[in-house]
C-alpha cells in the first residue's frame, strides 16, 4: 500500500512538474528585459530571452522562448510623430489595422480597455494566417506620456490555449523608463 501511493504521489509530482515547464518557468522566476533605446521593459519568464535586433528590425524590445514557439516585440514611438489629435483608439486603430493587412483571414477575437503601469492601453487578440501559418496575436496599443507604444505578442494557434497567459502576462509588464532614471533620482546626479 506504501509503494502504491509514494508511486502514486511521484507520478502526480512528474505531471506538475511538466505542466509547470510548459509554463516557461518552473520557479516562477522572471527577470527584466530593458529596450534597446531604454525607453521601456518588460518581465519575462526566466527560460525567454532578449532578442534584440532578431525579430523586427524597428522594436526596440524583444524577447522570446523559442523553444515554445512565444514571441513579443514591442516599438515605442514618440508623440510628436502624430498628429496632436489622434488618440489612444486612434492610434489601436492604426495598429491593429496593419496586423489584420498584414494576416490572411484576420479575426478579431476580443478586444478590452487595460492599463499597463497606470497607463491606457488596449489589448486586442487577434487570429489569422501569415505565409501558410496560422498565429494568434495579442496585441496591445499603450498611451505612455511620451510615447505610442505597439506591444505585440504572438505563438501558434494550436499553441494559443496552452501559452495564453504567459504571452499576455509578458505584454501586460511592458512599461515606461522613467526618463530621470529610477525612483525618481536623476541619471546625471546633479542634485547630489
Amino acid at each position: 500500500m506504501k509503494k502504491r501511493s509514494l508511486a502514486l504521489l511521484l507520478a502526480l509530482l512528474c505531471v506538475v512538474f511538466s505542466v509547470l515547464s510548459a509554463c516557461g518557468s518552473a520557479d516562477g522566476k522572471m527577470k527584466e528585459i530593458v529596450a534597446s533605446d531604454g525607453t521601456i521593459q518588460c518581465l519575462v519568464p526566466d527560460s525567454w530571452q532578449d532578442l534584440e535586433g532578431q525579430l523586427n528590425q524597428v522594436a526596440s524590445l524583444e524577447a522570446a522562448d523559442v523553444g515554445t514557439d512565444c514571441y513579443m516585440v514591442a516599438i515605442p514611438e514618440l508623440k510628436d510623430d502624430f498628429d496632436a489629435d489622434l488618440n489612444l483608439e486612434g492610434y489601436n486603430k492604426i495598429i491593429i489595422g496593419n496586423v489584420t493587412k498584414m494576416a490572411e483571414d484576420a479575426e478579431i477575437i476580443s478586444s478590452e480597455n487595460i492599463e499597463l503601469g497606470g497607463d491606457p492601453a488596449i489589448l486586442t487578440k487577434v487570429k489569422g494566417t501569415v505565409e501558410g501559418v496560422k498565429i494568434m496575436y495579442w496585441v496591445c496599443s499603450v498611451e505612455f506620456p511620451s510615447y505610442y507604444t505597439q506591444v505585440m505578442g504572438w505563438t501558434l494557434s494550436g499553441k494559443a490555449d496552452k501559452y495564453e497567459d504567459q504571452i499576455v502576462s509578458v505584454v501586460r509588464s511592458v512599461t515606461e523608463i522613467p526618463k530621470d532614471g529610477p525612483e525618481g533620482t536623476p541619471e546625471d546626479g546633479a542634485d547630489q
